[in-house]
């Protein structure tokens, strides 16, 4: 049974792939045994060649099926999101029988193992509302499992063509309007974004002994998702940051572990 991790990245995200390697390293290492797969929208040789030493050449680099994205009007969606259609190309591998999908803006705290056992056609974890402090009834897309039989050439076109006339938030709307209840819930703890950390119901916080706990069910939160700006992102969008200074270190104590 081929099973693979998969994400998409570019040489801005480097950082966060740096951060994400090295916290699966430390808290969840058994997924390196699987072949990580990178959707590559903007990677540089030189990145590409750190990257493979890391993974020990347990990696391989694919370009964006760009011709299939050709019909879809992009107009309405924001320019540094455009690239996030492209992440519907994960039904389009069909040489797997699991894909399990992980933004590079995350963080490791915990086992994720389970991810990779996860026999449901579509798995995903329900996205949260910083503004009505609850879970809506739609996924986050950061992660995503897809079994067969959905790894299926005609399934990806026919969601293209669903997609056509263009999303606000492409692959998020796609999925989750295509696919609508025919999504199996995975828990909270595998994809929380930062925004619960204002949270009042729906909150993150750290317990005494430091782990980063889910209100809810006083589990340990084993993927923090850092959405939006990132702990990186130095640009004039820094107010986006604003309140998260908290969480930083996590994704820069990440940073400055050893690599081996």
């Amino acid at each position: 049974m081929k099973i693979i991790l998969l994400s998409m990245i570019d040489n801005a995200f480097m950082p966060g792939f740096i951060a994400f390697y090295k916290s699966v390293v430390k808290n969840s290492p058994k997924i390196l045994n699987y072949k990580w797969r990178f959707i590559d929208t903007g990677l540089s040789n030189s990145n590409k060649g750190y990257m493979a030493s890391l993974l020990h050449d347990n990696v391989e680099f694919v370009k964006p099926r760009f011709e299939n994205y050709k019909h879809i009007d992009m107009s309405i969606t924001d320019d540094c999101l455009k690239n996030t259609y492209y992440k519907l190309d994960i039904f389009s591998y069909t040489d797997c029988d699991r894909v399990v999908f992980i933004d590079m803006d995350t963080i490791v705290l915990g086992d994720l193992n389970p991810l990779f056992r996860c026999g449901a056609r579509l798995a995903g974890v329900q996205a949260y509302g910083s503004g009505s402090d609850n879970l809506r009834s739609g996924i986050n897309t950061g992660v995503i499992v897809v079994n067969k039989p959905y790894l299926d050439f005609r399934l990806y076109k026919n969601i293209l063509q669903f997609s056509r006339r263009g999303f606000s938030m492409p692959d998020q709307k796609a999925i989750n309007k295509y696919f609508k209840k025919m999504i199996h819930i995975l828990p909270k703890e595998y994809n929380c974004e930062k925004r619960m950390w204002k949270g009042k119901k729906h909150k993150i916080f750290f317990s005494r002994n430091g782990d980063l706990l889910y209100r809810i069910t006083n589990e340990k939160v084993r993927l923090l998702h850092f959405v939006s700006q990132k702990p990186w992102d130095k640009s004039p969008r820094g107010k986006l940051n604003k309140g998260y200074d908290e969480l930083a270190p996590v994704s820069y104590t990440h940073l400055t572990l050893p690599t081996n």
